[in-house]
């Protein structure tokens, strides 16, 4: 009896406490509810290493290699999510594109998190088979493709995305863009979106074309360009705001009717530091060291507050502001060191006033016909002054409208 009973009291130490220890347990994990991208659940076809023919959310498990006279992954249906989990679908020669719709407008595709290189065709193209709406590419990098890194349709969302080294454009979209905290190096052009897109926080430098680009009704804010052709350019109606453009070969930003371009800089262009066309608004921006004029606008436009200095850099020759049409507002603008502080051509009746041109091999050059508050030269340098007054004027004037040459 006494041997049960120690065998009884053994068993129930080696069994450990009746309760449990406090604190939530872990769920044991299920299987995975996305569906793996393999020849079993995505069969290629006689165009594709992988056909994805039904909605769903869909992830790579290792790199995909491509296959002569393929797309690395087709997409035959709407509302799909592939996550490329981190790795690189790569073509070879003789490949179509890394990933593209097929069947017509392809609606409602999410692709992240992965690099897609090396293609044929473009890295990832969802236009070809026709135009689909509602777009999220992130974190995917593209680079190395002869057609675009990417080509999206209308509606897209950009963000984390790099792309380089393709023969056409980097990042391409539709209208109804929005691209941000994205760059593009040496491709055609880096960023294009054509109508009423956003684009911010994006870098594009060393690009054969445009760094950034969009069509009317746009805005692009807080971007950088550095070395592009065409720095900048943002098509009627549209914004730029906070942005630089630096080294361009030809023009840092332009412009086309009815833009705002403000708190800009703009330096060292080939040719122009900011141009546009007609009614634009130019507005406390900053134009250094172009070749030709800092400040070019065809007429309409009002040009204000901006600093210009040492335009009409090396052997080129030019204005800190130049105005060749009609009915422009040029105030408050302080141009030094130019060929020509303030050119404007012509009989344009121009309101200028308040500015202030120094240093510049001629201050002004207005034509007759042109509105001008006058034009002062003022009296001297003041002596070195500290109190509290009261000290006399040198401005020669009184006049709040007036313009200072010196």
């Amino acid at each position: 009896m006494m041997h049960g009973i120690s065998l009884a009291l053994a068993a129930a130490t080696l069994a450990g406490p009746l309760n449990p220890p406090a604190g939530s347990i872990a769920p044991t994990p299920g299987p995975e509810p996305r569906i793996a991208i393999n020849q079993l659940n995505t069969t290629g076809d006689a165009d594709s290493v992988y056909h994805i023919s039904k909605p769903g959310s869909y992830f790579l498990t290792q790199n995909l290699k491509g296959d002569n006279g393929k797309v690395g992954i087709e997409i035959a249906a709407s509302n799909v999510t592939i996550d490329l989990m981190g790795y690189n679908v790569f073509g070879l020669p003789g490949v179509l594109s890394g990933i593209a719709t097929s069947g017509g407008a392809i609606d409602n595709i999410t692709i992240r998190n992965g690099v897609i290189s090396d293609w044929d065709g473009s890295g990832i193209d969802l236009v070809t088979a026709g135009i689909g709406t509602g777009v999220l590419i992130e974190d995917v990098h593209v680079s190395g493709n002869a057609l675009n890194g990417m080509i999206l349709g209308k509606s897209a969302v950009v963000q984390n995305c790099t792309a380089s080294n393709n023969t056409q454009d980097g990042l391409r979209c539709d209208e109804g863009a929005a691209i941000a905290h994205c760059s593009a190096h040496m491709n055609r052009s880096g960023i294009f979106a054509t109508l009423r897109a956003s684009i911010s926080n994006c870098s594009s430098n060393n690009n054969s074309f445009y760094g950034i680009r969009s069509g009317s009704e746009s805005t692009i804010s807080d971007c950088a360009a550095n070395g592009n052709d065409i720095g900048i350019e943002a098509q009627s109606y549209s914004t730029v705001s906070h942005c630089t453009a630096s080294q361009s070969n030809v023009q840092g930003i332009a412009g086309t009717e009815g833009c705002r371009i403000v708190d800009c800089i703009a330096q060292r262009s080939g040719e122009f530091g900011i141009s546009g066309t007609q009614k634009m608004v130019i507005t406390g921006c900053t134009v250094l060291h172009n070749t030709l004029d800092g400040i070019y606008v065809q007429g309409s436009s009002t040009i204000m507050n901006n600093t210009c200095d040492l335009n009409g850099f090396g052997a080129g020759d030019g204005a800190g502001i130049r105005v060749a049409g009609p009915d422009c507002r040029i105030e408050g603008n302080l141009c030094t060191n130019n060929d020509r502080g303030i050119h404007v051509d012509g009989t344009n009746r121009c309101v200028i006033v308040k500015n202030i041109c120094g240093s510049n091999t001629s201050n002004f050059e207005l034509f007759g016909g042109n509105f001008v508050g006058e034009i002062v030269n003022p009296s001297g340098s003041m002596a070195i002054f500290s109190g509290n007054g009261p000290l006399a004027s040198t401005l020669n004037t009184t006049d709040p409208n007036a313009n200072f040459s010196h």
